[in-house]
């Protein structure tokens, strides 16, 4: 939380202001009230200490200026003027407390941990996300009892929040309630304390990761109860399979929404064609969402709608010809049709490959009923429809920025292991991958011993080494099957935007072919013995 102290004495500033970033709490210091305005003006606090003798601007008019204006920051008066009548006057001009010097540390603290607690009255005191718990008061993190080691920044960011479950913090908002004026630091500073908050968490035992990054905008507290996953032993086989199929058709809703709205773009185009009113601005849109959706339709199993969609974009790009109307207004009449069959299919297939049969996907061990192997396959499909989401929102955040993407297929070559061997193994390696990977790469594990790593700002060839690095590592750890040595051995395909694909399908395609590729080479072999 941040903490504003205006303070003109040194000899009480500096002192509390350590004493506070002790208690995590990220403190801007100004020696004047006329500075402390300009920086209330400039910044969002929790909370400002305010001297009520200030040189420049007193802290009596700097309350009655700042509630004036509809700010309603918390506020503690600190002043040697200890009268009922100098304490009324500081509370009717809109301070929310008041304490008198010389005043104790552990009592102010306490009392600006009651105030917080009182600005943000429906937070409890212990604040919890699953079996995690941050105690504010004690400044301390435990998991089932057993307390985390964390950095004052990793604190800091977990509490943060923690305090506001429902907000999406940006970069720079982080820097914003983290880091003091002085101590700015840079983005990938950033990224580098959430991956440590995140492998602190998971060694402690924490079930689930409580931070979510929402790709292109920063980072959110993850709802605990999506994390929550039934036994399939246990649980109502009946009841998950509503849950999964539930997850299944609100993922696919989102995605029938979206190829909608593009068709309607293109509609729009169509109709204002044949009343020769198409403006360039209207073309270009209909030819940009023609586009995305040649990509989509094929990578959610329509071949013909992406076929379609490409022939509409092609006419629109060259500029549709009077004897061209008719048959692109067919065009676009058919892709609206190929819509209407798509959604049919509740959900259609996911990055249905043409060469490829994809009813072998998932494998289970003999002792599986098919009935736990069906529910593990949709939810496994709702895990890959989610990742999908992740990626396209990344490689489009890529095309913004004007940024890299690489997308890498990596698969095991060896399912003929046991299936316990075989878990175990990709268990490694995903926990390897996002060890080694940042925080906002898109890791997925899209079952048949196959995984899909979306990597932002990043060329092919640094992809190439990272999980070169990863697979030299997994090399080094020590995964026995009785008394027997396991051979393992990696297929790996890359693809880069944008010079192996502008889309995510065409990545797809191009990562697979490479792949392919690969694979009829036996892989990057990695002997574990």
């Amino acid at each position: 939380m941040r903490i504003l102290l205006v303070e003109d004495d040194q000899l009480i500033a500096i002192p509390l202001a350590k004493a506070l970033s002790s208690q995590h709490y990220v403190v801007d210091l100004a020696s004047d009230g006329l500075r402390g305005w300009e920086l209330a003006e400039s910044f969002s606090y929790d909370l400002i200490l305010l001297d009520v003798l200030l040189p420049q601007l007193d802290g009596i008019s700097f309350c009655q200026r700042l509630r004036s204006q509809g700010n309603q920051t918390l506020i503690l008066l600190l002043t040697a003027q200890d009268s009922s009548t100098h304490k009324i006057k500081g509370l009717d001009a809109g301070a929310d407390d008041y304490v008198a010097k010389p005043f104790d540390l552990p009592e102010l603290l306490a009392r600006i941990r009651a105030l917080l607690r009182r600005g943000g009255s429906v937070l409890p005191p212990l604040l919890t996300w699953g079996n995690l718990h941050l105690n504010p008061s004690t400044c301390e993190v435990t998991c089932e009892t057993q307390p985390l080691r964390l950095t004052p920044k990793e604190y800091s960011l977990l509490e943060l929040l923690l305090r506001n479950p429902q907000r999406i913090y940006s970069l720079s908002a982080l820097i914003d309630h983290l880091w003091s004026l002085e101590t700015p630091p840079v983005e990938e500073t950033i990224r580098s304390h959430v991956k440590g908050l995140r492998h602190k968490i998971k060694l402690a035992g924490v079930k689930g990761d409580p931070i979510e990054t929402v790709y292109g905008i920063g980072y959110r507290l993850r709802k605990a109860e999506e994390l929550i996953l039934p036994d399939l032993k246990s649980f109502d086989s009946q009841t998950f399979a509503a849950q999964i199929e539930a997850s299944v058709d609100e993922i696919w809703r989102d995605i029938r929404d979206q190829l909608s709205q593009r068709a309607t773009v293109i509609e729009q185009a169509s109709l204002a064609l044949q009343t020769n009113q198409l403006s360039q601005a209207l073309r270009s849109l209909a030819e940009q969402n023609a586009h995305k959706l040649s990509g989509s339709l094929g990578m959610f199993g329509s071949g013909e709608g992406s076929r379609l969609a490409q022939k509409i974009e092609g006419l629109l790009e060259l500029g549709v010809q009077s004897d061209q109307i008719q048959p692109f207004c067919q065009l676009v009449e058919a892709l609206r049709q190929e819509l209407h069959v798509l959604d049919t299919k509740q959900p259609p297939a996911l990055l249905a490959d043409d060469a490829e049969d994809d009813s072998q996907e998932h494998s289970f061990s003999s002792e599986d009923s098919d009935h736990t192997a069906t529910l593990k396959a949709d939810k496994q499909t709702a895990l890959r429809a989610q990742s999908l989401q992740d990626l396209e929102r990344a490689l489009e955040f890529a095309k913004r920025e004007a940024r890299s993407f690489c997308l890498a297929i990596l698969k095991l070559d060896h399912p003929q292991q046991k299936v316990q061997v075989r878990s175990q193994i990709i268990n490694q390696c995903e926990a390897l991958l996002r060890a080694h990977f940042r925080a906002d790469d898109v890791i997925s594990y899209w079952g048949d011993q196959t995984f899909a790593i979306g990597m932002g700002n990043t060329p092919r060839c640094v992809a190439t080494k990272r999980l070169s690095d990863v697979l030299k590592v997994l090399l080094e750890q020590v995964v026995s099957e009785g008394a027997y040595s396991i051979d393992v051995s990696f297929s790996v395909g890359f693809a880069e935007y944008p010079p192996e694909g502008a889309d995510l399908q065409a990545l797809y395609r191009s990562a697979t072919n490479n792949f392919k590729q690969t694979e009829a080479a036996s892989g990057d072999r990695v002997l574990l013995t």
